[in-house]
């Protein structure tokens, strides 16, 4: 028969067979207090007490090893990462939100019209007064160019007019699909 607590380092009563008890120093035995003949005190931790401590630091670890790794592979649930086509029905509502202060597709605005944008070669739409920077751009928007362009204008085109960006990368991909399809690609 045993008594065990449930953490480490209390007294732990084992039934063992009777013992004679040692004596002290003063002449007398030793007995330890509250224990009932027929049982010696040990201390040390409880198996009770251990197999809970075990138990629960595993769970720790378990619980830090899924953190970690959701901070390690969280980045590749994003579209752009796992390579997933983009949506241009959710790139139109995007663009409305996003784009339509300052530009439409059939009508320039403070920005061009961008229908046939993808396609087209850089600061040459018909009608509008671009920057000297983007009227020397000698290049044609392509998913790079804009990609890049909607991430950071000015790293395609120093000294443009234009100071936008979209910060999400799965926007930026949905944007750009429905201008390609705006523009019959």
């Amino acid at each position: 028969m045993k008594r065990t607590a449930q953490s480490e380092g209390v007294l732990t009563l084992a039934r063992s067979a009777p013992t004679i008890p040692e004596s002290s120093p003063k002449g007398g035995t030793t007995v330890a207090q509250g224990v009932s003949p027929g049982y010696t005190a040990r201390s040390g931790p409880s198996p009770v007490g251990t197999a809970h401590l075990r138990v629960v630091r595993s769970l720790i670890t378990l619980a830090t090893t899924l953190v970690i790794l959701w901070i390690l592979l969280s980045p590749l649930t994003t579209r752009a990462a796992a390579d997933a086509p983009p949506d241009p029905t959710r790139g139109k509502q995007l663009f409305e939100k996003r784009c339509t202060g300052c530009h439409s597709l059939d009508a320039d605005k403070e920005g061009p019209h961008l229908r046939g944008v993808y396609g087209r070669k850089a600061g040459t739409a018909p009608g509008f007064g671009y920057s000297d920077a983007l009227k020397a751009a000698n290049f044609t928007w392509n998913d790079a160019l804009l990609e890049k362009w909607l991430t950071d204008t000015e790293s395609v085109v120093p000294d443009n007019n234009m100071d936008f960006h979209v910060p999400n990368p799965d926007e930026r991909a949905d944007i750009i699909g429905y201008l390609k399809v705006s523009s019959g690609h």
